[in-house]
């Protein structure tokens, strides 16, 4: 296996990728876009928001980039990552201090509080019970089909001809509906986690925001719903779509 050319074939998958999945492709890097800077300024007790919206904002690109090079089950534990992320950002509004999430082993090692995210989850629960439920739905179809290996999402590497030859692929087949199917529901949980920040931020105030997000969501909005009836319309669409955050 040569894992240069490996690599030049991805690099050529990024570089049309524009070209081959137009407004697909612009919703999701534009939603990322808006993520890396939709914040103006925060408080300083906000470091731990500012580490989650890191660990976020890397999930989001790898996400799109795995989407992109066609390893789905890869794009989808980036993204089962951003969504547990998602929760513990918002948390993070009323849980400032550092030691609320970790503990000190008797070594000097961080590791993580085993109840942070249990007592994330009941809190996003109690205060914005939708959200609650839409990020469990995704967790639960990541978690469901392709965060454990399995036989269906393995055939998506796998070839079997009319001549009865047998190929194994580093790629995943190629379905640009799936593929744009990715992009948007990317693009879509973006857009989401930007708009619960803004809700809760006006009962916790933490942040301030750029002069011009109310604008930059509306137009966001606008493009996401456009693209969601888009594909719905699209033969087969039903058994790609991922369930969404509106």
């Amino acid at each position: 296996m040569d894992f240069v050319e490996l690599s030049k074939t991805e690099h050529n998958m990024i570089e049309t990728a524009e070209k081959e999945y137009r407004d697909y492709y612009q919703f999701a890097i534009e939603s990322i876009n808006l993520l890396d800077s939709f914040v103006n300024s925060v408080e300083l007790d906000a470091q731990v928001f500012l580490i989650f919206l890191s660990q976020i904002q890397k999930s989001t690109t790898l996400a799109v980039l795995s989407s992109l090079r066609r390893h789905d089950v890869q794009a989808l534990m980036n993204i089962r990552h951003l969504l547990e992320s998602f929760v513990l950002i918002v948390y993070s509004f009323i849980e400032k201090d550092f030691e609320s999430y970790v503990l000190y082993s008797k070594y000097g090692y961080a590791v993580e509080k085993r109840d942070v995210k249990d007592r994330a989850r009941k809190w996003l629960k109690a205060e914005f019970p939708e959200y609650s439920d839409k990020i469990k739905n995704m967790k639960d179809q990541i978690n469901d089909f392709y965060a454990h290996a399995n036989l269906l999402s393995a055939f998506a590497n796998y070839n079997f001809d009319d001549d009865l030859k047998i190929s194994l692929e580093i790629f995943d087949k190629k379905e640009d509906v799936f593929i744009r199917q990715r992009l948007w529901w990317i693009g879509n949980i973006t857009f989401g986690i930007i708009d619960l920040i803004i809700k809760v931020n006006r009962k916790y105030p933490l942040i301030t925001f750029r002069n011009d997000i109310n604008k930059r969501m509306i137009k966001l909005a606008q493009r996401n719903n456009f693209l969601q009836e888009e594909l719905t319309n699209l033969p087969n669409f039903s058994k790609h779509i991922g369930k969404t955050l509106e």
